[in-house]
């Protein structure tokens, strides 16, 4: 009897959890689907939508030539994952080697990971050079000391 009654309470949680988790991911498929359009007429987010252009110098990268500088559109061709960042924000710190380990799975297919610094000042590229070896952080990383592509 204490057994029927143990598996009846477990097919019950069971079912229960499944209903929460239905819920759960219908409410964050609403609220994705929700927020985005707000998010695209705010300007912070598109979609299958040609960037911008810029050229920036590079500080980071691997097999890319640092110090130099580089256009967004050399990366033609390939979806893109462009992020904005700086080393005073605290999320990015958390963000960048999430990112990175994204990175190492993509890496070779037709997906970039891009980061911008939006630090300011030449003198800042020490700084964010540092804050990206103390990160580990190899994937492709523009410097845009003056906000000129953080503002297109």
């Amino acid at each position: 009897m204490n057994s029927k009654k143990s598996l009846r309470g477990c097919a019950i949680v069971v079912l229960l959890c499944l209903l929460v988790s239905m819920q759960v991911a219908a409410f964050a498929a609403n609220a994705t689907k929700d927020a985005f359009p707000i998010l695209q007429n705010l300007g912070f987010a598109t979609l299958n939508q040609e960037a911008i252009d810029f050229e920036l110098p590079l500080v980071n990268g691997q097999g890319q030539s640092q110090g130099s500088n580089k256009r967004l559109s050399e990366y033609r061709g390939q979806w893109i994952w462009l992020v904005f960042w700086a080393t005073w924000c605290g999320p990015c710190g958390y963000e960048l080697p999430v990112l990175e380990k994204l990175y190492q799975s993509v890496k070779g297919h037709k997906i970039s990971i891009i980061g911008v610094s939006v630090d300011q000042g030449g003198a800042s590229v020490t700084g964010v050079k540092r804050f990206l070896q103390e990160k580990g952080i190899t994937f492709p990383i523009f410097h845009d000391y003056e906000s000129s592509a953080s503002r297109s």
